[in-house]
């Protein structure tokens, strides 16, 4: 009852307030500078309390912080995670669907498929593998590159700013279509790869590592933008972060994907965790 609750007021607030411009909102409220410091820390101890932070494995001095923004993308201490040996995970996270690439669909969970193409606001993958791995509010919000890459192009497709809550996973189908996205496109010895930034509700903008100019969620912003580049990045090396929880899918011509993560299905996994050997 309590839960059904929930999602008709959510329901009858965004009929109201676009999810997109709330999580604007939230999203300079979340950078400003204006809140006052016991406040400001209040409520980040709070946040670490509610969802279990080790704050042991950042490098962040909780003292200084000045805005609530600073603490949610902290950064790790140099040997927070290990690096794994093949291909390994871009997030602190939950996996959440992996498998091949079926008819131009992916799954976004058992049952639910969508459109490769639509996600990627491109042609997709005639045959290869994916991972989906969703980030919870509490964890890591930096993305690091789970493989050498040569970008060659970021695609951006604005959307809405939905919550991708197990629950809404569930049940909304081809919600990761419906949302504002990031492709990180390009080719490495794998083949084509695509790698997609997924926002989500009070998701303020996703930020990009090599590229400060970068913006999202701006409401200038309306039709899809192809953006070419040639960026080298190296297995391990931050390509971006997240404001607030979201989600990333990893594609690859490849069969890295295909199999022999069952063990690791809806388990949490850490950065630099093995996910393929090559």
């Amino acid at each position: 009852m309590f839960r059904l609750k929930s999602i008709i007021l959510f329901s009858i607030f965004h009929k109201i307030i676009s999810t997109n411009t709330f999580s604007s909102w939230i999203g300079r409220l979340a950078g400003s500078r204006g809140i006052p410091n016991w406040l400001l820390a209040k409520v980040i101890r709070n946040y670490i309390r509610f969802y279990r932070i080790d704050m042991t494995d950042f490098d962040i001095d909780l003292e200084t912080i000045k805005t609530f923004n600073e603490f949610f993308t902290r950064p790790l201490k140099k040997d927070a995670r290990v690096w794994g040996q093949g291909v390994c995970s871009p997030v602190d996270g939950r996996l959440l669907c992996f498998g091949a690439v079926e008819k131009g669909k992916l799954y976004q969970i058992k049952g639910i498929s969508y459109a490769q193409d639509i996600l990627l606001g491109q042609p997709g993958l005639t045959h290869g593998s994916y991972a989906t791995i969703y980030l919870a509010p509490g964890d890591y919000h930096r993305v690091h590159a789970p493989f050498d890459m040569r970008i060659e192009e970021i695609t951006h497709i604005p959307g809405e700013l939905l919550s991708v809550s197990l629950m809404n996973v569930r049940h909304i189908p081809a919600l990761y279509n419906k949302l504002e996205r990031v492709v990180l496109s390009g080719k490495n010895e794998f083949g084509v790869f695509h790698f997609v930034f997924v926002g989500a509700f009070n998701v303020g903008s996703i930020k990009l590592s090599f590229m400060e100019e970068f913006v999202s969620n701006h409401k200038n912003i309306r039709e899809i933008r192809y953006i070419p580049t040639t960026v080298e990045i190296s297995k391990g090396a931050e390509l971006g972060w997240f404001e607030l929880g979201s989600t990333v899918v990893m594609m690859t011509e490849s069969k890295l994907f295909e199999s022999g993560l069952e063990h690791l299905l809806f388990q949490k996994i850490s950065l630099g965790q093995t996910l393929a050997l090559q």
